[in-house]
Formats: structure tokens, C-alpha cells, sequence
């Protein structure tokens, strides 16, 4: 990124950068509006429905001090370490990627 700006300035042009950051991003994937996504890019019904049987039954728990919390839902969010999950994400963000709002604020 450091080269690309430096060629710009270098060059006596303006430089515009903008960035978003995503690190906790995969942790508010709603699970509802994913599945609707799936649905919608034409994804099949058993594979759709593998998924909603598969995170509606998400529990977690929260271990401090060697003491473990009672369970509770997990409502949103892909599964950590998952080989589906980055896959999932896409499909949560590809309208975000595709829509004018993201490329007015880009092109800049």
C-alpha cells in the first residue's frame, strides 16, 4: 500500500484510501439473513437446511478461572475454524461488496 501511495505523491497526484476493518466481522454474521442469502443465490435446500439445523444448535459456554458458565445460543457468527466459514462470509457480504453505497465511498 506504502508503494502505491508513494507512486501517487511521487507523481504530484492526490491519493485517496479508505479501509474497513473486518476482524470481528466473521463474528456478526446473522445467521437468519444468511441463510436467506443461501437461499436466494440458489443454494440447495438440503445443504441450506444441513446448515440452519447445524447453527440453530450452536451452544457456547465461557470457562474463567478454571470455572465454566451455564450454556447459552449462539445466535450469530460463523463457526471458528471452520472450512465453510469463509465461504459463508462471502455470501453474508457480497451485496455489501456489489452495492453503489460501497463504491460511491470508494472512488472518492
Amino acid at each position: 500500500m506504502q508503494n502505491v501511495v508513494d507512486y501517487f505523491v511521487f507523481r504530484s497526484s492526490s491519493v485517496y484510501f479508505a479501509a474497513i476493518d473486518a476482524s470481528k466481522a466473521f463474528d456478526r454474521v446473522n445467521h437468519n439473513v444468511l441463510f436467506r442469502k443461501l437461499v436466494k443465490r440458489g443454494a440447495p435446500s438440503c445443504f441450506v437446511g444441513v446448515l440452519m439445523n447445524w447453527y440453530n444448535k450452536l451452544e457456547s459456554s465461557v470457562r474463567w478461572n478454571g470455572v465454566l458458565s451455564s450454556s447459552f445460543r449462539v445466535l450469530c457468527g460463523v463457526r471458528q475454524g471452520c472450512i465453510l466459514s469463509p465461504l459463508l462470509f462471502n455470501v453474508y457480504v457480497d451485496e455489501l461488496i456489489e452495492s453503489q453505497v460501497l463504491v460511491d465511498v470508494v472512488v472518492i
